[in-house]
C-alpha cells in the first residue's frame, strides 16, 4: 500500500508545473505584501502572499486566478485572470487593479484564510505528501547554495545596445513597455528581446507580463 501511495505521489509531481510570479498594484507597479491569491480549477488553493511573490505547484489544466489586497479589512485592489497550465514552469505576474472599477467581486474572508493555513499545516505535517515536498525543497535549497551568484554589471561595462535600452527606460521614469522601446529605436522584435533578456539576466531591469504587453522596469 505504501509503495502504491509513493508511486501516485511521484506521478502527481511529474504532471505538476511550478507557477510563480509577483503581485503588483497597477498604479506604480509596486509589490503588494500580504495580498491574497485564490486559485480555482483542477485544484483549489488560497495563498497569503506575505512578501509580494508566490510559488505553487499545479497540475495541468485550466484555472481561474483571483488576487485580493486589503487595507484595514477594506478591499483596495482586485483582479481576475484565466490561466492554462501545461507541463512547463511558468512565470505569471498578478497585476491588481482598483476594486472600484469592478461591478461584482466575490466575498473572501481574511480570518478564514489564515485559520485554514494553520489547520492544514497541523493536519498534514506528518503525511507522505509533505515529506515528499520537503525533500524537493531541500534539494532545491542545496542547488541554490552551490549556484554561483552572478555579479551585477555596472552600466559602463555594457555594450552599446544595452546602454541604449537602459538609457531609454531611465528617461521614462524607470518604466516603459517593450513595444514603446521598439518604436523609439526602430529595432526588430528579436533584437530587442535579446537585449532585454541580457539586461534582465544582469539584474539591471525586470520584465513584467501584463496581458500581451511586457513592461520593462529598472531594478533599484
Amino acid at each position: 500500500m505504501r509503495f502504491v501511495f509513493i508511486m501516485v505521489l511521484i506521478l502527481c509531481i511529474a504532471n505538476a508545473a511550478n507557477i510563480h510570479g509577483e503581485v503588483y498594484a497597477i498604479d506604480g507597479f509596486d509589490n503588494l505584501n500580504n495580498s491574497i491569491i485564490k486559485i480555482s480549477g483542477e485544484e483549489n488553493h488560497q495563498l497569503m502572499v506575505k512578501e509580494g511573490n508566490y510559488s505553487i505547484e499545479l497540475r495541468e489544466g485550466e484555472y481561474v486566478i483571483e488576487g485580493f489586497y486589503y487595507e484595514e479589512e477594506e478591499l483596495i485592489y482586485y483582479a481576475k485572470y484565466e490561466l492554462e497550465v501545461g507541463g512547463e514552469p511558468l512565470r505569471f505576474d498578478v497585476v491588481l487593479f482598483s476594486a472600484e472599477i469592478f461591478e461584482y467581486i466575490p466575498t473572501i474572508y481574511i480570518d478564514e484564510i489564515e485559520l485554514d493555513e494553520l489547520e492544514i499545516e497541523e493536519e498534514t505535517d506528518f503525511t507522505y505528501v509533505w515529506v515528499g515536498i520537503g525533500i524537493i525543497l531541500i534539494l532545491f535549497i542545496v542547488l541554490l547554495l552551490f549556484r554561483t551568484k552572478k555579479k551585477k554589471a555596472k552600466p559602463e561595462e555594457l555594450d552599446e545596445d544595452c546602454k541604449t535600452v537602459l538609457r531609454i527606460v531611465n528617461e521614462n521614469e524607470g518604466r516603459i513597455t517593450q513595444k514603446e522601446i521598439r518604436e523609439i529605436l526602430n529595432w526588430s522584435d528579436s533584437k530587442l528581446s535579446l537585449v532585454v533578456s541580457e539586461l534582465e539576466q544582469l539584474e539591471l531591469i525586470k520584465r513584467i507580463k501584463k496581458g500581451r504587453k511586457n513592461i520593462i522596469k529598472v531594478r533599484r
